[in-house]
């Protein structure tokens, strides 16, 4: 995401100060934008301000910004690896829930009866042989999204990408995934005729969860990289379950790239937050093929590989209409 400093300068949703005329900067929620500070507010920054460099403010004194207090658990101690995926994982977590406030879904949805939007970020053996578990999976349970470390530290991320021959994995593609999850089960599960539709579209979900997951680990890495015009990615194709996340977590990718994109001038912004799914996914097409060819002038990997067509596109369009339909619920 891109904002304006008073001074004229770009502002990243992230930042604490201006790079250009030093003034501190907030994101005040309620505006939906990042700003410097103005008088008065420094008693307002979040608790964490100092210690994971949250720029959000809080109405009361002393308190976790609605990003902070959605984190559950996350590593103990003070040695620097530790310290370093929290702060990634901070920054991501922020960016997933900051899409979610535009699109007005968060926090309206982040309780709902015994269910409360958390997120954890743990450690195992692998990184920290001082903790109990030898092995977190990433996931989600009951409202609880749990992110293992490992996706914080870029060389295993992108070992573990190229082991299971995927196209794209990222900590803040990870969080919108299993955010999907969670939404399933209050904008979906608790709707009749939204899992009717839901099952039309993207199959029965009672289906074997467990042995659906062993056969699709069982292909080789080869096959996880194949393109399938129904599902957005192979792992989409294990259960309907992952199916809703993965198309879930590519509408967020859409989303939030178009916002920036309005941002910066590339496209119409002003006619984002419209209903017109064919002509947002046009244009995120068009983005992601300047995004793909400069980082090819860079000598990088592509940023977006995936073409959303015939069902793949339609379970996007589904997830984009239950979202507004959400938000207007909220609203009234």
């Amino acid at each position: 995401m891109i904002f304006n400093c008073d001074c004229g300068a770009q502002l990243l949703l992230h930042v604490q100060y201006c790079g250009c005329c030093g003034l501190q900067t907030i994101l005040r929620t309620t505006e939906h934008k990042v700003r410097p500070l103005r008088s008065g507010e420094e008693r307002l920054l979040c608790a964490n301000a100092k210690f994971t460099q949250c720029n959000w403010l809080v109405d009361t004194e002393g308190a976790l910004c609605m990003a902070c207090v959605v984190t559950r658990k996350v590593p103990g101690g003070d040695y620097e690896r530790s310290f370093t995926a929290r702060r990634k994982f901070e920054r991501a977590k922020q960016r997933l829930l900051f899409a979610l406030l535009r699109l007005g879904i968060f926090p309206a949805y982040a309780q709902s009866g015994e269910w409360r939007l958390e997120i954890n970020l743990l450690e195992d053996r692998r990184q920290n042989p001082n903790v109990a578990e030898d092995w977190v999976p990433t996931g989600h349970v009951a409202g609880v999204i749990t992110i293992n470390a490992n996706e914080a530290d870029r060389v295993l991320l992108e070992a573990t990408r190229q082991e299971f021959g995927e196209k794209y994995r990222s900590l803040l593609g990870h969080l919108r995934h299993e955010s999907g999850h969670y939404f399933w089960q209050l904008l979906v599960a608790q709707n009749p005729e939204k899992l009717t539709a839901f099952r039309r579209l993207f199959g029965d979900e009672r289906a074997d969860y467990a042995e659906s997951l062993r056969r699709y680990y069982a292909l080789p890495a080869e096959i996880h990289g194949e393109t399938r015009d129904d599902y957005i990615t192979p792992y989409a194709a294990s259960h309907p379950y992952e199916d809703w996340a993965e198309s879930w977590a590519h509408y967020l990718h859409m989303e939030d790239a178009l916002a920036t994109a309005g941002e910066l001038g590339l496209v119409l912004f002003q006619e984002l937050n419209g209903d017109n799914f064919d002509r947002q996914l046009s244009w995120w097409m068009d983005i992601a093929r300047i995004a793909n060819e400069t980082n090819a002038s860079l000598g990088l990997r592509p940023a977006y590989l995936f073409t959303p067509s015939g069902q793949a596109k339609e379970k996007m369009r589904f997830i984009g209409d239950t979202i507004r339909q959400a938000a207007d619920k909220a609203v009234c």
